[in-house]
């Protein structure tokens, strides 16, 4: 799940601590969530490793199950196109390398292309997007979703940021499998588990 060294720990609680004061701009955009909620516009936040992609194929597509209207989005790394390919669920991708997500000069912010990063930003609020579910639990996920604001964010806060999302989930982290975090997830807006696992077709030559 999340890398768990001395200087990411460090980083993080520190982030944690410094956004505590957007709890209070949060209030202005929360949604009840007893409310009666039918998303037509939906996006998925999966922008790690394409292990973690592929554990995510079988929220997707049960997502799009559920509510076949809806329209799905993903905002991944630029193999998702090519992962997905031969699927039906995704009606668009956003592709982008998260500097955050490098195992390499994570943490040299002047070498970030933050106009990129903000352009993206932009291009995603103007989706204006109803529900945004992210199975990660890290504060800079956390703090992209806040940026990009939806009626409804779901997600976790293992390192943080919970209360930058309307619908934080608390559960400890003790090793949770990535499927059963997406589960957890999708359980929270009435998506259950019965459509069944996702598989990936794989060609020989692939």
């Amino acid at each position: 799940m999340i890398r768990n060294t001395a200087l990411n720990r460090i980083f993080l609680k520190t982030l944690n601590v410094a956004l505590v004061p957007l709890f209070c701009i949060l209030k202005c955009f929360k949604v009840n969530s007893n409310k009666p909620f039918q998303p037509k516009k939906i996006l998925f936040i999966e922008i790690w490793g394409i292990g973690d992609l592929i554990m995510g194929g079988s929220a997707f597509r049960r997502m799009k199950e559920a509510v076949p209207d809806a329209e799905i989005f993903l905002l991944s790394k630029e193999f998702a196109r090519e992962v997905f390919k031969e699927e039906y669920f995704i009606d668009k991708y956003f592709l982008y390398d998260f500097p955050w997500t490098k195992f390499k000069g994570k943490y040299a912010f002047w070498k970030w292309d933050w106009k990129g990063l903000f352009k993206l930003i932009r291009r995603l609020r103007n989706e204006k997007f109803d529900l945004i579910l992210d199975a990660r639990g890290d504060i800079r996920n956390n703090l992209l979703i806040f940026m990009i604001r939806a009626k409804r964010s779901l997600g976790y806060d293992w390192t943080g940021g919970g209360y930058l999302l309307t619908d934080p989930i608390r559960i400890k982290n003790d090793g949770i499998h990535r499927t059963d975090a997406w589960d957890n997830l999708l359980e929270r807006v009435g998506v259950d588990n019965c459509i069944g696992d996702f598989k990936l077709t794989v060609s020989d030559e692939e």
